[in-house]
């Protein structure tokens, strides 16, 4: 399946693969509990941005379910799905050759879409890209401004702001919050930039010299 999904990139796997070694040590139980420190190890993936990028396209493609928890103390949950239904891992066996009969004929969502047409695949595509967005985690804007060279405050501004609203840009949902953040970073630059050129025009009239009247005249 994974050899046949040419979206993915070494580190898709990684952290797929990382997690998957994460819910065999849980006996395959859903969902899985994850910390971003620990996951980023086990994966070899040194990025912040690119672990939560990966794992957003890897929801978006219907490897996983993630579920971030909006709490910097309490680990995201990740619901795992069976792909190969043939070898389904299961607490209870049963030797029903109807039983059995009935999960080889089963196929995994991953395979149905993988043998649909392109025109069907682009459609489910543009529907699941614009039906699910997993509203970012504070600590999570606090990287994504950091790596961009931005402060803090800005970035729990730009949080709370959103966080307020429901996650919208005017009536419409939003789908990008990344680049929502970088125009907020833009924003605040130029502010910023407005501000310093006012000062230095008023610091240049209060430290000029005064015209003498007398002399004028």
């Amino acid at each position: 399946m994974i050899t046949e999904d040419n979206r993915l990139s070494a580190w898709h796997v990684s952290l797929y693969y990382a997690l998957f070694h994460m819910w065999n040590a849980g006996n395959f139980n859903n969902p899985i509990l994850v910390h971003r420190g620990e996951l980023m190890k086990a994966a070899k993936i040194g990025s912040i941005n690119t672990y939560h990028k990966g794992l957003h396209q890897l929801q978006e493609w219907n490897y996983i379910k993630y579920h971030p928890s909006h709490n910097p103390f309490k680990g995201s949950s990740v619901h795992m799905f069976i792909f190969d239904t043939t070898n389904t891992i299961t607490h209870n066996t049963t030797s029903n050759t109807t039983h059995q009969t009935a999960d080889k004929q089963q196929m995994s969502p991953l395979n149905k879409r993988i043998k649909t047409t392109k025109k069907e695949e682009l459609i489910t595509k543009n529907t699941e890209s614009k039906s699910t967005f997993d509203t970012p985690e504070l600590e999570e804007v606090l990287d994504f401004f950091k790596e961009n060279n931005s402060v803090k405050r800005e970035a729990e501004l730009f949080f709370l702001h959103y966080e307020s609203i429901g996650w919208k840009s005017g009536k419409n949902n939003i789908h990008n919050w990344m680049a929502l953040a970088k125009k907020w970073m833009m924003n605040h630059t130029v502010e910023n930039e407005t501000k310093q050129h006012g000062k230095q025009a008023l610091n240049r009239l209060i430290v000029s010299p005064s015209i003498d009247h007398k002399k004028a005249y």
